[in-house]
């Protein structure tokens, strides 16, 4: 079976070979003496040309829209487990126990998958949140103690009501968050940045930082002016 790709580089020689003839011809014989039989050949050829690439281009928009195809049924077979296995099991009302645990009634538990710009995280205490990008995501009330939040982005994250207990925020990015009335007792606050973040009401007995910590007001928790509070 003769390929597209074959026949186009035939047919590309083929026109090379007679062009070249032609301009030989022309430059031995002058411009008014051309043969018009080989013209017309040359013109029906370039045609024949024009509509073999025609196929080929036809042939890979096919094949790209099934790859496109294939691409959208992968994405959705490999789909996360949190989401896949129960549809319901979205934050604020999935199982505290895990992706995989079903939940009774509708009740808010404060647990459950979300999505973020990067990637599906599900919220859980214990949860592993490693440089995970949330930043503007509302996780009011969340159940988040122990979390590991290490170099992720909460900017603008609404963790009002939250339990972040003993959770680790090493080098977390912070600023704007809304923290008020959150539980980070006993939290790891190494390097985060929490310029520009609410910490009213918040419980931050135990929490600790050091001279890397930048606190609400833009301050390093080394300088005298701080109001980190912890």
């Amino acid at each position: 079976m003769i390929r597209v790709n074959d026949l186009v580089r035939v047919v590309t020689l083929h026109a090379a070979v007679m062009t070249s003839g032609f301009l030989t011809y022309f430059v031995g014989c002058g411009v008014n003496q051309y043969n018009h039989s080989k013209i017309g050949t040359r013109f029906k050829l370039q045609k024949f040309f024009f509509s073999v690439q025609k196929l080929q281009k036809r042939n890979i928009n096919m094949n790209f829209k099934k790859t496109a195809f294939m691409a959208t049924i992968a994405t959705i077979a490999f789909a996360p487990a949190a989401l896949a296995e129960n549809h319901n099991n979205v934050f604020p009302r999935g199982s505290c126990e895990g992706p995989n645990k079903s939940v009774s009634g509708s009740d808010t538990t404060f647990c459950g998958a979300i999505s973020s710009a990067t990637t599906n995280w599900y919220v859980q205490p214990n949860a592993v949140m490693y440089g995970a990008i949330l930043s503007g995501q509302d996780l009011t009330g969340a159940k988040l103690s122990d979390v590991n939040f290490w170099d992720a982005d909460l900017s603008g994250v609404n963790l009002s009501g939250a339990d972040l207990k003993a959770g680790n925020l090493y080098k977390a990015i912070l600023k704007n968050a809304n923290l008020s009335g959150a539980d980070l007792s006993d939290a790891n606050l190494w390097g985060a940045d929490l310029t520009g973040s609410n910490l009213g009401g918040a419980v931050l007995t135990g929490a600790f930082g050091n001279d890397a910590t930048i606190c609400p007001n833009g301050q390093s928790r080394a300088e005298p002016d701080n109001d980190c509070g912890f």
